[in-house]
């Protein structure tokens, strides 16, 4: 039940922030951790198409509020990060 839980909230969050990507899993797993411990809401995934895992700080529904965070994101916490659309 957890798992399609977790399914569902990935199909519906289509926006995602990135802050990094990684062919080698425990350094994915490593930065989630320490933006999970300053609150955000992180998620682990595989890019379509390749080997590498993206780890996202945030996710959202909307790409208008996705494109307002993502700025506010790079302007306060990681200049870096980039948007993934999850189909």
């Amino acid at each position: 039940m957890e798992a399609e839980t977790r399914q569902a909230s990935l199909k519906k969050s289509k926006y995602n922030i990135i802050v990094g990507s990684f062919i080698t899993p425990e350094y994915a797993k490593n930065l989630a951790e320490t933006y999970r411990e300053q609150g955000y809401d992180t998620k682990i995934f595989k890019m379509e198409g390749s080997n590498f895992e993206l780890v996202s700080a945030e996710s959202h529904e909307s790409l208008r509020k996705a494109i307002s965070r993502l700025q506010q994101f790079q302007d306060t916490v990681e200049i870096d990060a980039w948007m993934y659309i999850r189909e």
